[in-house]
């Protein structure tokens, strides 16, 4: 949580727009990650304090699909690709709603 803390105020000090972002988790985590709902919690609040949008897409429909994977919380060439591409459109369509300050 410091970490965060610093690199939020280092972003706030220079005036540098931050997002916040879980990205995807195979399975959407249910498989290996326990405490996932308790994180996302606290991202969530995290970003609401700062005022920092905030994107989970660590459950996204293809996260169920075992060929965009290496592992469990890296995705290949492929799955990159398919995220990018997914999250450039989100991130997009929102800065122009609120261009960033």
């Amino acid at each position: 949580r410091n970490y965060l803390d610093s690199i939020i105020n280092v972003c706030k000090q220079n005036k540098i727009h931050l997002t916040l972002t879980s990205s995807p988790i195979f399975a959407g985590g249910k498989v290996d990650l326990l405490n996932k709902n308790s994180i996302i919690v606290q991202l969530k609040a995290i970003a609401l304090i700062n005022k920092i949008a905030y994107y989970d897409l660590s459950s996204l429909s293809f996260c169920n699909n075992r060929n965009l994977f290496i592992d469990h919380y890296h995705m290949n060439h492929l799955g990159a690709r398919k995220f990018t591409l997914y999250f450039s459109h989100i991130f997009n369509n929102k800065s122009l709603i609120n261009p960033l300050k």
